[in-house]
């Protein structure tokens, strides 16, 4: 029953939704541990730029880059495990045009895969390369608080977000553009590319 509660989430698969790259040096970030840093984050549009690059709520670093009113709305909620970031995002080719985003830095992990129902795929040293079908482990997820499971990681695989319904369902009610929600045992590794 709890594999229905989850999403995970994806970028919209549009070329005019940019993705992002670092204008500075990463950091401590994507290191799976809180950083504690408020100084806001230099980004800009990534290549290949679309001819006609679309801001909207929901852009990849490949870590989430939300808009300043997606990110009110999940600051508001004091999610346990994530920090938001202040971001200011600029196209390289040209000067003044820059937009304030916020970036969402999740290290709240969770190690929940069912390995058994899982349909996985793994590299030589034994860590997850892709999921062809992901399930996830509901009684190791039940030993966990739901406040501290709304938004969180794999542990088995870092890249893979995964975000509650109850969350999901605030986002929705926002109207948000350039986010794609996958239920759980319905998303792949590959989904974006479809």
């Amino acid at each position: 029953m709890m594999n229905g509660l989850y999403y995970v989430i994806e970028r919209e698969n549009n070329d005019n939704h940019s993705v992002f790259e670092w204008d500075q040096a990463s950091g401590k970030y994507g290191l799976g541990a809180a950083v504690n840093d408020p100084t806001q984050l230099k980004l800009k549009l990534g290549t290949p730029i679309p001819s006609s690059p679309e801001w909207v709520d929901f852009h990849e670093l490949p870590e989430p880059v939300l808009s300043t009113r997606l990110g009110e709305l999940l600051l508001a909620m004091e999610i346990y495990g994530i920090e938001l970031v202040p971001a200011i995002v600029r196209d390289p080719r040209e000067k003044l045009e820059s937009k304030n985003y916020v970036y969402m830095h999740v290290w709240n992990q969770i190690g929940c895969v069912n390995e058994q129902e899982s349909e996985l795929n793994r590299y030589k040293n034994g860590k997850i390369f892709e999921f062809e079908k992901l399930i996830l482990n509901e009684e190791t997820l039940a030993e966990v608080d739901e406040n501290k499971r709304l938004i969180f990681t794999l542990k088995e695989q870092s890249s893979v977000i995964l975000i509650h319904q109850l969350i999901k369902n605030k986002i929705e009610e926002l109207g948000t553009t350039g986010i794609r929600f996958y239920p759980v045992n319905e998303w792949y590794s590959d989904i974006a590319f479809d």
